[in-house]
């Protein structure tokens, strides 16, 4: 378990394993959000409006990993983006 957590940087095992498994649960969430909008037919391509919520909530999921490097957000980015978000 040692080696698996070293990719969390200073953040201890007993820190980081509350993160990453709401991240699985997560991940479990949307798989079975997608098979079942698939099953009612929905487009889930990454140009539908579907398959973009798909796209968004899995990059939320990495978001909460410690074991995975955050997306970028916009909220990354709040320094371009004028005084009111300083």
């Amino acid at each position: 378990m040692v080696a698996v957590f070293s990719f969390v940087g200073d953040c201890a095992p007993s820190e980081a394993l509350p993160s990453w498994t709401r991240a699985q649960q997560t991940r479990e969430f949307i798989a079975a959000l997608e098979k079942l909008w698939a099953q009612e037919g929905y487009d889930l391509s990454p140009g539908a409006a579907k398959g973009q919520r798909i796209i968004w909530m899995k990059q939320q999921a990495d978001r909460l990993d410690p074991m995975l490097p955050s997306p970028s957000s916009v909220l990354d980015r709040k320094g371009e983006l004028g005084p009111h978000w300083q």
